[in-house]
């Protein structure tokens, strides 16, 4: 809610909070790497799935957050019709055009002052798509959307565990749903938790977001020296203070001249009364995707869904249409649900040049699911990729020579599960068709069942919860020569300890490698990584150091250059110099963690 004091406006944002589960205090494992938050939203659903569909995309979408979950369900308000405009008007039509959430909406298209009222920054908000319906966008009196909220500390299943949840409270056609690890703001905090939900002066705002603010300092600073109120520690509350405080007209430019400040990774999906918006930061850091359940002809139209990986899609049966582009915000309405899904398409800041492009390659080294398709591309695809070019550098084995026979010890591949499973898989084959007599055994079985442990966050206590998660398969490994593939090294406690447990299983010899480059940096766009002297690869001067630090017979990660050869291979953005039917050479992405070189300044 808004209201002045003084000379001064003074914004405070009232949080509405009806649930929270799971809150008891614990001590908990610091892992290495975690991504800090998956989004989900369903618009133009039948009142009870829209929350039912989040809840699944959520579950789908759990390995990018476990701390917290949050679900808000929107049930659309009346629309009464279109506001009546002055008598200066020259207007003259008043011809129904369809049915809009319950109301009849008419059209306007030839009362040129209702559109025309813009501002010049707003007629320059740039926007990309030529789909826009003047229906969708003029003022009409609607009576607000009653949105509820449900949210609380642990995984999907932990917090939404009565049907009831979602028979009698999460009740809406629209609704957004998070998953979070906590970066900006520490997660033990009850408020942090999303979705966040206010009242502002027009009407319901509810938002979820995915990424980290670089900039979240110097606004937060600007902000409190003009009187806001914050009522979290989190960076994502920053955009509900800056739609609120906006001196444009209507909601669209709001929430594009919020965007406009922010700087660093986001993707954003904001359900107001009329609107369900997805937003992507210029430089594309993290994926977003739309999708579409049921036909574009069906009664009342399909039901569209946004997404951090398609992934969610597959479980609740939609069809992945597109990314939402970098630097792109959709508006989604009832009414263009119902006309074939022409969303209108604006572009953020029009300033941000496109080869500022920077998708974060890390997405497909380790945190997307391996059968998502994010930045164009299968990650399964990609991993595979990384492996191929590991095997290319650094292979392991005997060259046979035709009719040769296989020596003795036999070497085997294995991989730490389960994100370098495939990457493991195109090491093997990749060293088969060079001439090398290996092959490829399951050495490393994962407990999926461990959940978090109540143990100090000491060296000992990670050591501990790495014999918890991992087991060695002894027959596999017995007497043989065993290369691990692993996908990424950041502390190297689990890597030592996963290279101890093979030796004490009866492996020969344990040669060790990784299908990305040493990790040297920090991430300021939405990883939670350790800090940069806890990173493994900072802690010793040479790679040799480190390898005796690991016990390893041998380490060797892939090359920066034959990591970035990996993801271009099938970049689709072929355009520009570089670019073949197999790729894009040039295709700019992320890789600041490994190469120290941040594409936006951290402030």
């Amino acid at each position: 809610e808004s209201s002045a004091a003084d000379s001064r406006s003074l914004i405070v944002l009232r949080f509405r909070i009806l649930h929270f589960g799971g809150m008891e205090k614990t001590t908990l494992d610091i892992a290495d790497i975690h991504c800090n938050c998956a989004i989900f939203g369903v618009y133009n659903a039948s009142k009870t799935d829209a929350s039912q569909f989040v809840y699944y995309g959520l579950h789908a979408l759990q390995h990018r957050g476990q701390e917290s979950a949050g679900i808000l369900a929107a049930r659309s308000g009346n629309i009464r019709g279109p506001k009546q405009p002055s008598v200066n008007s020259r207007s003259s039509s008043t011809s129904p055009v369809g049915n809009v959430s319950r109301g009849e909406v008419r059209d306007i298209a030839s009362k040129p002052d209702l559109l025309q009222s813009k501002t010049e920054d707003e007629k320059n908000s740039s926007r990309i798509s030529s789909s826009t319906d003047v229906t969708d966008l003029v003022e009409y009196e609607q009576e607000p959307s009653t949105m509820t909220l449900y949210k609380g500390f642990g995984l999907v299943l932990s917090v939404f565990n009565d049907p009831r949840i979602f028979s009698e409270t999460l009740v809406g056609e629209s609704a957004i749903g998070h998953t979070r690890y906590s970066t900006a703001g520490g997660v033990s905090t009850p408020a942090n938790i999303q979705p966040f939900h206010v009242k502002y002066k027009d009407g319901n705002l509810a938002i979820v977001h995915n990424g980290n603010i670089t900039n979240f300092k110097h606004l937060h600073k600007r902000l409190e020296a003009k009187g806001t109120l914050f009522q979290t520690s989190s960076d994502s509350e920053l955009l509900l203070h800056l739609i609120a405080q906006s001196t444009r007209s209507s909601q669209p430019d709001q929430i594009l001249d919020a965007l406009s400040q922010l700087e660093g990774a986001y993707c954003f999906l904001i359900l107001t009364d009329r609107f369900l918006f997805a937003c992507r930061d210029p430089s594309g850091f993290r994926p977003l995707v739309l999708g579409r359940q049921g036909d574009v002809d069906t009664p009342g139209g399909a039901t569209y869904m946004l997404s951090s990986e398609t992934c969610a899609f597959d479980l609740v049966e939609a069809k992945f249409l597109r990314e939402i582009e970098p630097g792109e915000m959709i508006a989604l309405t009832t009414k263009s649900c119902r006309t074939g899904g022409k969303f209108t398409s604006y572009r953020i800041d029009p300033r941000k040049k496109q080869d500022a492009i920077s998708p974060c390659v890390f997405e497909f080294v380790y945190f997307a699911r391996p059968d998502s398709q994010i930045f164009g591309q299968t990650v399964d695809t990609v991993r595979h990729r990384t492996g191929i070019r590991l095997a290319e550098e650094s292979p392991v084995g005997r060259l046979l020579k035709p009719g040769e026979k296989s020596p003795h010890p036999p070497v085997i591949v294995t991989a730490v599960p389960d994100s370098s499973n495939t990457a493991a898989l195109g090491y093997m084959e990749e060293c088969r068709r060079l001439g090398y007599d290996i092959s490829y055994g399951i050495a490393i079985i994962r407990n999926h069942y461990v959940g978090r442990t109540f143990i100090s966050p000491n060296q000992n206590a990670r050591e501990l919860k790495v014999r918890c998660k991992f087991n060695i398969v002894r027959r596999v490994v017995k007497d043989r020569i065993v290369v691990m593939v692993d996908d990424s090294i950041v502390r190297g406690t689990t890597s030592r300890q996963l290279i101890a447990m093979m030796r004490k299983a009866g492996a020969l010899e344990v040669h060790f490698r990784v299908a990305s480059p040493t990790v040297i940096g920090p991430c300021f766009y939405g990883m939670d990584f350790p800090t940069k002297s806890e990173l493994l690869a900072n802690r010793f001067s040479s790679f040799e150091e480190l390898r005796k630090y690991l016990n390893a017979d041998s380490l060797k990660y892939l090359s920066v250059e034959g990591m970035m050869k990996a993801v271009r291979q099938g970049d689709p953005r072929g355009v520009g110099t570089g670019s073949t039917p197999h790729g894009n050479k040039t295709a700019p992405y992320c890789g600041a963690c490994f190469t120290g070189v941040y594409p936006v300044a951290v402030w």
